[in-house]
């Protein structure tokens, strides 16, 4: 508004400069505005996941015992394609390997392939869709399969260090499905 010239308006993008130009004054003014969510309410997808065990259900023994494995995912943002990577806890081995998506079947089928020459006496994953049918693949290991708390990555460190290392020679937006397996 232009008090000198008589002018009683102020258009929109006069206000914001103005409120932008003094510091804290927009939170001031706006502090009570609600945000409407739009939409329909999604469906967490860790809900998906039933009967799980989480890791602090873990026998101590993981600590220091050959046998206790990581599994996490490296995912492409160009398309399905993923990284499947598994480490054992005590040597710290590393298998991984390329999979063109993360079905449920797929990958059961493919951990236990990657792991069929070790011991394995339990795997630790995250809560990611792809492991919907964990019972499945705890049956086809014999093993115990336990679940990090939700958005708890960290409680499976290992694997995302690892996953740190291999995004030296993976870089993010990476095409995984034009890289080849050596």
């Amino acid at each position: 508004m232009n008090i000198q010239s008589g002018v009683t308006y102020a258009s929109g993008k006069s206000i914001r400069k103005y409120i932008k130009r003094r510091s804290g004054l927009e939170r001031h003014l706006f502090w009570n505005r609600v945000h409407k969510k739009s939409g329909p309410k999604k469906k967490n997808k860790v809900e998906k996941l039933k009967d799980r065990a989480f890791i602090d259900q873990r026998p101590p023994e993981a600590e220091y015992e050959y046998g206790h494995w990581e599994g996490d995912f490296i995912v492409s943002k160009q398309n399905s394609w993923a990284l499947l990577v598994l480490v054992e806890k005590q040597s710290k081995q590393t298998l991984v390997e390329r999979i063109p998506n993360r079905k449920n079947v797929l990958v059961n089928n493919r951990i236990v392939e990657m792991l069929k020459r070790y011991s394995v006496k339990s795997l630790t994953l995250d809560n990611d869709i792809a492991f919907q049918k964990h019972k499945k693949l705890a049956e086809m290991l014999n093993t115990n399969i336990y679940f990090c708390h939700p958005y708890h990555s960290w409680e499976k460190g290992l694997v995302e260090n690892m996953n740190r290392w291999i995004r030296v020679f993976v870089p993010k937006k990476t095409n995984i499905g034009s890289i080849t397996n050596e």
